[in-house]
Protein backbone atom coordinates (compact mmCIF):
# COMPACT_ATOMS: atom_id res chain seq x y z
CA UNK A 1 0.00 0.00 0.00
CA UNK A 2 1.37 3.41 -0.96
CA UNK A 3 0.69 6.30 1.38
CA UNK A 4 0.52 9.72 -0.27
CA UNK A 5 1.05 12.72 2.00
CA UNK A 6 0.67 16.38 1.21
CA UNK A 7 3.71 18.63 1.65
CA UNK A 8 2.36 20.32 4.80
CA UNK A 9 1.36 17.01 6.39
CA UNK A 10 4.87 15.72 5.73
CA UNK A 11 6.49 18.87 7.15
CA UNK A 12 4.37 18.89 10.33
CA UNK A 13 5.06 15.21 11.01
CA UNK A 14 8.81 15.38 10.50
CA UNK A 15 9.72 19.01 11.21
CA UNK A 16 12.29 18.11 13.86
CA UNK A 17 14.19 15.99 11.32
CA UNK A 18 14.27 18.46 8.39
CA UNK A 19 16.77 21.09 7.28
CA UNK A 20 16.36 23.28 4.21
CA UNK A 21 19.18 24.35 1.88
CA UNK A 22 19.39 26.89 -0.91
CA UNK A 23 21.96 28.90 -2.85
CA UNK A 24 21.39 32.59 -3.52
CA UNK A 25 23.11 35.63 -5.05
CA UNK A 26 23.33 39.20 -3.72
CA UNK A 27 24.82 42.04 -5.82
CA UNK A 28 27.26 44.49 -4.21
CA UNK A 29 27.57 48.24 -4.78
CA UNK A 30 30.06 47.60 -7.58
CA UNK A 31 27.73 45.03 -9.19
CA UNK A 32 29.88 42.10 -8.20
CA UNK A 33 27.98 39.02 -7.12
CA UNK A 34 28.22 37.48 -3.67
CA UNK A 35 27.17 33.85 -3.58
CA UNK A 36 25.52 32.55 -0.44
CA UNK A 37 24.59 29.10 0.77
CA UNK A 38 21.91 28.79 3.42
CA UNK A 39 21.16 25.79 5.61
CA UNK A 40 18.17 26.32 7.85
CA UNK A 41 17.01 23.92 10.54
CA UNK A 42 13.19 23.75 10.67
CA UNK A 43 13.02 22.82 14.33
CA UNK A 44 13.64 25.86 16.54
CA UNK A 45 14.36 23.76 19.60
CA UNK A 46 16.52 21.25 17.82
CA UNK A 47 19.54 19.51 19.15
CA UNK A 48 23.00 19.41 17.61
CA UNK A 49 22.29 16.14 15.80
CA UNK A 50 22.29 15.96 12.01
CA UNK A 51 18.77 16.08 10.56
CA UNK A 52 17.47 13.07 8.63
CA UNK A 53 16.15 15.02 5.63
CA UNK A 54 17.50 17.90 3.54
CA UNK A 55 14.87 19.85 1.61
CA UNK A 56 16.32 21.56 -1.48
CA UNK A 57 15.52 22.64 -5.02
CA UNK A 58 16.68 20.98 -8.22
CA UNK A 59 19.31 23.58 -9.10
CA UNK A 60 22.22 22.30 -11.18
CA UNK A 61 24.67 23.89 -8.72
CA UNK A 62 24.21 20.87 -6.45
CA UNK A 63 26.71 18.53 -8.04
CA UNK A 64 27.59 14.93 -7.37
CA UNK A 65 30.06 15.94 -4.63
CA UNK A 66 27.24 17.67 -2.72
CA UNK A 67 24.96 14.65 -3.08
CA UNK A 68 27.73 12.31 -1.86
CA UNK A 69 28.43 14.55 1.14
CA UNK A 70 24.75 14.64 2.13
CA UNK A 71 24.49 10.85 1.86
CA UNK A 72 27.73 10.50 3.81
CA UNK A 73 26.15 12.46 6.66
CA UNK A 74 23.28 9.96 6.71
CA UNK A 75 20.72 12.41 5.32
CA UNK A 76 18.11 11.82 2.63
CA UNK A 77 17.43 14.55 0.09
CA UNK A 78 13.92 15.77 -0.59
CA UNK A 79 13.77 17.55 -3.93
CA UNK A 80 11.02 20.10 -4.46
CA UNK A 81 9.18 20.34 -7.77
CA UNK A 82 10.89 22.27 -10.58
CA UNK A 83 10.30 26.05 -10.44
CA UNK A 84 8.37 25.78 -7.16
CA UNK A 85 10.15 27.88 -4.52
CA UNK A 86 6.98 27.95 -2.39
CA UNK A 87 7.70 24.32 -1.49
CA UNK A 88 10.77 25.50 0.46
CA UNK A 89 9.11 28.49 2.16
CA UNK A 90 11.32 28.91 5.22
CA UNK A 91 14.58 29.12 3.30
CA UNK A 92 13.05 31.40 0.65
CA UNK A 93 11.76 33.77 3.34
CA UNK A 94 15.18 34.04 5.00
CA UNK A 95 16.83 34.64 1.62
CA UNK A 96 14.25 37.34 0.85
CA UNK A 97 15.08 39.02 4.16
CA UNK A 98 18.80 38.89 3.39
CA UNK A 99 18.21 40.48 -0.02
CA UNK A 100 15.96 43.23 1.41
CA UNK A 101 18.48 44.03 4.14
CA UNK A 102 21.29 44.16 1.61
CA UNK A 103 19.41 46.82 -0.40
CA UNK A 104 19.20 49.18 2.59
CA UNK A 105 21.80 51.96 2.52
CA UNK A 106 22.54 51.26 -1.13
CA UNK A 107 23.56 47.61 -1.07
CA UNK A 108 26.14 45.23 0.32
CA UNK A 109 29.56 46.74 0.94
CA UNK A 110 32.80 44.91 1.16
CA UNK A 111 35.30 46.02 3.78
CA UNK A 112 37.35 47.90 1.15
CA UNK A 113 34.31 49.75 -0.18
CA UNK A 114 33.35 50.90 3.33
CA UNK A 115 36.83 52.24 3.95
CA UNK A 116 36.82 54.05 0.60
CA UNK A 117 33.69 56.03 1.47
CA UNK A 118 34.80 56.67 5.05
CA UNK A 119 32.46 54.28 6.85
CA UNK A 120 34.75 52.00 8.84
CA UNK A 121 32.61 49.76 11.02
CA UNK A 122 29.41 51.79 10.48
CA UNK A 123 27.45 49.30 8.43
CA UNK A 124 26.40 45.96 9.87
CA UNK A 125 26.29 44.57 6.35
CA UNK A 126 30.00 44.85 5.66
CA UNK A 127 31.31 41.65 4.15
CA UNK A 128 34.93 40.65 4.35
CA UNK A 129 35.41 39.35 0.82
CA UNK A 130 33.56 39.66 -2.44
CA UNK A 131 33.65 36.80 -4.90
CA UNK A 132 34.30 37.97 -8.49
Amino acid sequence: MILVLGVWTFLRALIRDIAAADFFVVPTLTFRLLFGFLILRHNRRGSAQVPKYLLRDRDAIYGSAFVRRVKGLGMSEILIAPRAPWQNPFAERVIGSIRRESRKDGGVRTALQSQAVGLPGRSTRVLRRAIP
